[in-house]
């Protein structure tokens, strides 16, 4: 009598501390979730985007010889307020064959005001067996003066030390397209010249 007496008592605190203590949660396991990349024992990526590039592919320049025609203008620097008008000049340069530089280049040219220009030099290149090819020269050239025809060789004024620098710019197969820019002196003239043109690449 006296234990059923003592399990009726027992039995109401035992619910109020079941209902007064919260529910406990395993905090020490975290929920499981194990992928498929943790399963195989690697990990996935996906494929990185190939970024586009800007810079154009480098081209090959093959030709060791070269024909050019050109177009350009002087300016003689010493009688410049003198001129009147622009010196216009047409010519054409021949680049003898060699595998690599400094090679031979001569260049003939006439002008508007009736005057030609013989110009002898050796080019150094850079990048010679690519598209882009600046380069610089150095040489000599001679004036012929229409009234002096061949004599005008045996005149030491007529003949000029000239530097020049220029470049060339491969455009479509063997076609470069070239600017060039030379200052002669003499013991007379001091000449500027800049003339463009294309550049016909031979093997």
């Amino acid at each position: 009598m006296k234990l059923l007496f003592f399990l009726l008592l027992l039995t109401p605190l035992t619910l109020t501390q079941l209902l007064a203590s919260p529910l406990k949660h395993n905090t020490d396991s975290s929920p499981q979730n194990t992928s498929y990349e943790d399963k195989l024992g690697v990990t996935l990526s996906l494929p990185s985007e190939k970024k586009e590039s800007n810079h154009k592919p480098l081209q090959y320049y093959p030709y060791l010889h070269a024909f050019t025609p050109l177009v350009g203008g002087i300016i003689d620097i010493k009688n410049i307020q003198n001129t009147k008008e622009i010196i216009w000049t047409l010519g054409f340069s021949y680049l003898f064959k060699k595998y690599y530089s400094p090679k031979w280049e001569v260049l003939m040219e006439i002008s508007s005001n009736s005057l030609a220009f013989l110009h002898l030099s050796k080019r150094w290149i850079w990048n010679e067996k690519l598209g882009f090819r600046p380069y610089i020269k150095l040489g000599a050239l001679s004036k012929v003066l229409p009234q002096g025809g061949l004599a005008s060789f045996s005149d030491f004024k007529n003949y000029f030390l000239e530097c020049s620098l220029g470049m060339e710019d491969l455009v479509t197969t063997a076609w470069s397209f070239r600017l060039e820019s030379n200052l002669a002196i003499s013991s007379q003239n001091l000449y500027f010249f800049l003339k463009m043109g294309y550049s016909w690449g031979l093997k």
